[in-house]
């Protein structure tokens, strides 16, 4: 047994870091409905000027671009909330074994 103090420290670095990531995600899910919001009006507003062959096949690839950034960002998502709770777990026990390592009385006494 071990202080673990260092330990602890750098995993709950991991867990501010992912947490931080979490939390751009977050972010990038408004703006990314900004943005579709944004490319719906323009493509309202380019009606007149664009065929509608090529407004609709810009709308396609545009809808098609914006499914696969979401579940990117949602599997991402997804990956840092498991890591989280996989971090949260051994933090419980790097603490429980630094507390024993810490009240446990140097040998020899």
């Amino acid at each position: 047994m071990r202080c673990r103090c260092t330990d602890i420290a750098k995993v709950t670095k991991d867990i501010e870091r992912c947490s931080t990531a979490q939390k751009g995600l977050g972010k990038l899910a408004q703006a990314d409905a900004t943005l579709t919001g944004s490319a719906g009006r323009l493509s309202s507003a380019l009606a007149g000027c664009a065929t509608p062959k090529n407004l609709s096949s810009l709308t396609s690839k545009a809808s098609q671009l914006d499914k696969t950034v979401a579940s990117k960002r949602s599997s991402m998502d997804k990956s840092l909330a498991s890591e989280v709770t996989r971090l949260k777990a051994r933090l419980t026990t790097l603490r429980s074994e630094d507390k024993a390592y810490h009240a446990t009385p140097p040998a020899g006494s």
